[in-house]
């Protein structure tokens, strides 16, 4: 028998390289997830989400410089998924991708 998306599971995990500061990380995190207790530093993240949880781990990535002028600190993020629905997954990541959209042009 074959489980459907709304089966308990763990979805994969979501891994994305993002050009932001710890700091600018915490203060989205912030929005996305209100009444979070983040501390100075803190890297790694551990939510409850519709009845599963959601870890999410940040850690250092390599500067972008761009034009030799320009540097931008980068994270490698990855979002892990414990006992969540696909769905609930997903909509917790189309979340987290509007919170965290930065503009362009």
């Amino acid at each position: 028998m074959q489980g459907n998306e709304n089966d308990q599971a763990h979805p994969p995990a979501v891994k994305k390289l993002m050009s932001t500061t710890l700091g600018e990380f915490h203060r989205n995190l912030e929005r996305l997830v209100p009444g979070l207790a983040i501390e100075a530093g803190q890297r790694r993240f551990e939510i409850p989400h519709s009845g599963g949880q959601i870890t999410i781990t940040v850690r250092p990535a390599e500067t972008a410089v761009l034009g030799g002028l320009v540097k931008l600190e980068r994270q490698d993020v990855t979002l892990a998924f414990a006992n969540l629905t696909r769905g609930k997954a997903g909509d917790f990541v189309a979340a987290f991708n509007r919170v965290f959209q930065r503009g362009g042009g």
